[in-house]
C-alpha cells in the first residue's frame, strides 16, 4: 500500500476548515464525558426480535438476536478510544449489524479510563470473546 500513512485530501480540508475539532480535548469536561457516556440510545431503536441485557464473566453485554438461525456470531466493542461511548449510545450500530448480517451481536460494555486505565477495556473486549466462543452453543451458532 504506497499510501500507508497518508491522510486523505478530504480529511485534511475538513481538519483546516474545523481546528477547534482537530485537536484532541486537553481535558474532558465532567458533564461531556457523562454526556458521551451516556445510558441512552441515538435515534428510533430499529425493531430486533429479542434483545437482552446480561453479565458475561462480569463484564455488562447487551445481545442481539433476529427470529431466523444466526448466521454467526459477533462481539462488538464500541468505539471511543477506551475513554467514551456505552451501550446505549451504539445500540443503533449494533441493531444495524443484526439485521444486515443475520449475526448473532453481543455488544461489550467495556470499562472506560479514566477510571478504569488502559487495558481494563480491553481485557474486558478479551473476557467477553472467550465467554463468547465457550457459549456459542447457547447462540445456536
Amino acid at each position: 500500500m504506497d499510501d500507508e500513512g497518508t491522510i486523505h485530501p478530504q480529511v485534511t480540508e475538513w481538519l483546516a476548515a474545523n481546528p477547534e475539532r482537530s485537536q484532541p480535548f486537553e481535558e474532558l469536561d465532567p458533564e461531556l464525558l457523562e454526556l458521551a457516556r451516556g445510558d441512552f440510545t441515538i435515534g428510533t431503536p430499529r425493531p430486533i426480535a429479542k434483545v437482552s441485557d446480561e453479565v458475561a464473566d462480569g463484564v455488562p453485554v447487551r445481545i442481539y438476536r433476529n427470529d431466523d438461525t444466526p448466521t454467526g456470531l459477533v462481539v462488538y466493542f464500541h468505539g471511543g478510544g477506551w475513554v467514551i461511548g456505552s451501550l446505549g449510545i451504539m445500540d443503533n450500530v449494533a441493531r444495524a449489524l443484526t439485521l444486515g448480517s443475520g449475526a448473532v451481536v453481543v455488544s461489550v460494555g467495556y470499562r472506560l479510563a479514566p477510571e478504569h486505565p488502559y487495558p481494563a477495556g480491553l481485557d474486558d473486549c478479551e473476557t467477553v470473546t472467550r465467554w463468547a466462543h465457550a457459549n456459542a452453543a447457547r447462540f445456536g451458532v
